[in-house]
C-alpha cells in the first residue's frame, strides 16, 4: 500500500469517517451547496466541485491544489471536509477538482509543474468570472507538489489573493502525511496533545 492510500486509511479510521457517514452528513447539509463545474484549460478539461455557502451572494474562494498522484475530489473531499467547512463557515467558497487523467478531468499531464500551474491559472480565470465569486479574493491552498505549482501559477496570473502551503515539498511524504493528519484531527476538535 503506498503512503497516500495508507494516509487515507488512517484518516478515515482516526477521524471516524466512512463513506456512508459522509454521504449522510452531506444529505443533511445546511451550510453549503455543491455545483459541479467544468473548466477548459488548454488541452485539458478539468472537472471539479465548487462548494458554495448558502448565506451571502458573493464569496471569496479557496482553490485546493493537490499533491502528486491521480487524486480526485471523491478521494480528497472526505479527507478535507474539516478544512472545507472552516472556509465555508468563514463565508468562502471552496473548489476541489480531479487531476487530469483521474476522475472526470481529461488530458495527459506531461510537464507536471508547468501544466498544473497553467490549469490552476485557468481555474482562477473561470472562477473570477462567476457572479457568486469575489474576483479580487481568490486564493490557493494545497500540500506537497502544490508548494511548487502555486508559486508557478502566480507567475501566470495576478489574481491570487492568498496562498496557503501545507507540508510542501521540503518535507518527506511521511512527514507531510503526519502533518496533515495532525491538522485534520485538530480541525475535528481533538486536543492538540492527542493529535
Amino acid at each position: 500500500m503506498n503512503s497516500k492510500l495508507l494516509t487515507q486509511f488512517f484518516l478515515m479510521f482516526c477521524l471516524g469517517l466512512s463513506p456512508l457517514i459522509i454521504q449522510a452528513q452531506e444529505q443533511g447539509n445546511s451550510l453549503y451547496r455543491i455545483e459541479e463545474i467544468t473548466v477548459p484549460a488548454g488541452e485539458f478539461t478539468v472537472v471539479g466541485d465548487l462548494y458554495i455557502p448558502l448565506k451571502g451572494e458573493k464569496h471569496p474562494v479557496a482553490i485546493w491544489v493537490h499533491g502528486s498522484g491521480p487524486l480526485t475530489r471523491q478521494i480528497m473531499a472526505p479527507l478535507l471536509k474539516p478544512q472545507i467547512e472552516i472556509f465555508l463557515k468563514a463565508g468562502f467558497a471552496f473548489f476541489l477538482d480531479d487531476i487530469p487523467g483521474a476522475g472526470g478531468s481529461k488530458g495527459e499531464i506531461k510537464s507536471v509543474y508547468q501544466d498544473r500551474a497553467m490549469i490552476l491559472a485557468a481555474e482562477i480565470e473561470a472562477l473570477k468570472k462567476r457572479s457568486d465569486i469575489l474576483p479580487g479574493r481568490i486564493g490557493v491552498v494545497g500540500m506537497s507538489q502544490a508548494g511548487i505549482v502555486m508559486p508557478l501559477a502566480a507567475t501566470l496570473t495576478t489574481d491570487i489573493a492568498f496562498m496557503i502551503a501545507e507540508a510542501c515539498v521540503a518535507e518527506s511524504a511521511y512527514r507531510q502525511d503526519a502533518y496533515l493528519l495532525e491538522k485534520l484531527m485538530i480541525c475535528e476538535g481533538r486536543p492538540e496533545e492527542e493529535a
